[in-house]
C-alpha cells in the first residue's frame, strides 16, 4: 500500500498551526481561575501547558529527512513527543470538564478516590475516551490513539517493535492536528466568547 506522501512546506505549514493552537490553549486556560469552575482552575494552574506548547516546536525536528544513523532514534523521539502530545490534549480536556468527570462512575479511580486527569497514565486516558469520549463519528480516534500510545512506548527501547516509516510519522503529525482541533472544538466557551460557563 502506497503511503500518503505530506510536502515539506505542508507539514511546516500544520506544525505552525499545532503550535498556535496550543499557545492558545496554554494562555487561556492556564489562567482560568475566576471563570472556570475552582477544581478545573486548581488542576490547569498547576498543569504545564507551556510544556505542551515547546513540546509542539519539537514537532518541527521530524520533518527533514532523517539519516541512515539516527533514522530508529529519530522515529522513536518522533512518536515519544508525538504521544505526549496526545496525552496532554487529552488531559486538558478531561481538565476542563473536571466537574463532570470526577461524577463519571467510569472514571479510574484508586483507593483514595477519583483519580485526576493529570495523574492519569496513557492507557487509563485511552480506555475511558474509548468508552465515554468517543461515541457514533468519534470512533475513528479509537485505533489511531492505539498506534500512537503504542508507538510511543517503543522509547522504552529494548523489546522490538514497529515503527512505522517516517511518511507515517508525517501523516500522524497531520491526524494530531485534526485531532486537536476536534478536541478544542468540544471544549467550553471561553469568557472572552461567551462569558462565564
Amino acid at each position: 500500500m502506497e503511503e500518503d506522501v505530506v510536502e515539506e512546506d505542508d507539514l511546516h505549514a500544520i506544525i505552525s498551526d499545532i503550535i498556535r493552537i496550543n499557545k492558545r490553549i496554554d494562555k487561556i486556560w492556564s489562567n482560568s481561575r475566576g471563570w472556570a469552575p475552582d477544581k478545573a482552575a486548581d488542576l490547569l494552574e498547576r498543569s504545564r501547558l507551556d510544556w505542551i506548547v515547546s513540546l509542539s516546536m519539537c514537532l518541527t525536528d521530524y520533518v527533514s529527512e532523517f539519516t541512515e544513523e539516527t533514522r530508529d532514534g529519530r522515529q522513536i523521539l518522533g512518536y515519544a513527543t508525538l504521544g505526549a502530545l496526545v496525552e496532554g490534549t487529552m488531559k486538558t480536556f478531561l481538565s476542563l470538564y473536571y466537574t463532570d468527570y470526577e461524577k463519571d462512575s467510569s472514571a479510574p479511580r484508586n483507593k483514595g478516590g477519583i483519580k485526576n486527569p493529570d495523574m492519569l497514565k496513557f492507557e487509563e486516558l485511552r480506555q475511558f475516551f474509548d468508552k465515554r469520549i468517543f461515541i457514533g463519528n468519534e470512533l475513528e480516534w479509537k485505533d489511531w490513539i492505539k498506534k500512537i500510545q503504542e508507538r510511543r512506548n517503543a522509547i522504552h527501547a529494548f523489546k522490538d517493535k514497529s515503527l512505522g516509516t517516517q511518511k507515517k510519522l508525517h501523516a500522524d503529525i497531520v491526524m494530531y492536528h485534526k485531532f486537536l482541533k476536534y478536541i478544542e472544538m468540544h471544549f467550553p466557551p471561553e469568557p472572552e466568547r461567551e462569558g462565564n460557563w
